[in-house]
């Protein structure tokens, strides 16, 4: 039985390089309020996953990086995308 890949469009709030990842794929189907790791090591909370009309129809806007997992929280945090009463314990 073959897993299914899930593909997405990334949309950057911070003001990320050219060397950004335009795509992502997983096997898990990623939703809003996940911390993601793309290709170039970076790692992003999720903001939401929009409905796009061009291939891979579905679009993830991402907060701005962080070095890893705990990073990319607090990034959100300081983004207000994420409350303190909503950050998980880490």
């Amino acid at each position: 039985m073959t897993e299914k890949t899930y593909s997405y469009r990334l949309s950057y709030t911070g003001l990320e390089g050219d060397m950004t990842p335009k795509q992502y794929h997983s096997d898990n189907k990623a939703q809003a309020d996940d911390v993601i790791q793309l290709e170039n090591g970076n790692w992003h909370y999720v903001i939401e996953v929009k409905q796009i009309k061009a291939p891979p129809y579905e679009q993830l806007r991402l907060a701005k990086s962080g070095q890893d997992h705990e990073d990319a929280l607090y990034e959100a945090l300081d983004q207000g995308y994420l409350s303190e009463n909503d950050m998980p314990h880490i």
